[in-house]
């Protein structure tokens, strides 16, 4: 399963320098060199932001500060707003997709 994976990456890095090479206005001086260096530039950025385990700590505090955040805003918005913002509405909700509002609870 790893190695299907990692072919399919291989070809759509492979798709995206031949589609590269296929609008380019001069063929035949393709810029390879700085292309493979962007390219060992673009795999030595995406191990060391994976697999350094300082930086993924890094990472994985700034996400728990993020989460803490929205918490945070979530629960002052419904105690601001109510119901309106997150909190428990006062009468029995028949569909709760009706219930959401994306100025309040809108989120990625």
């Amino acid at each position: 399963m790893i190695a299907s994976e990692i072919a399919r990456g291989l070809m759509g890095i492979v798709a995206f320098i031949g589609i590269g090479w296929l609008l380019s206005e001069n063929r035949r001086a393709f810029p390879v060199k700085p292309v493979l260096v962007g390219l060992a530039c673009q795999i030595g950025l995406a191990v060391l932001l994976t697999r350094v385990p300082a930086i993924t700590a890094a990472f994985g505090a700034a996400t728990h500060g993020m989460d803490a955040l929205q918490a945070a805003s979530r629960s002052g918005s419904s105690f601001m707003f109510g119901y309106l913002g997150g909190g428990r509405a006062p009468f029995d909700i028949g569909d709760p997709s009706a219930t959401f509002i994306f100025a309040f609870q809108g989120r990625s």
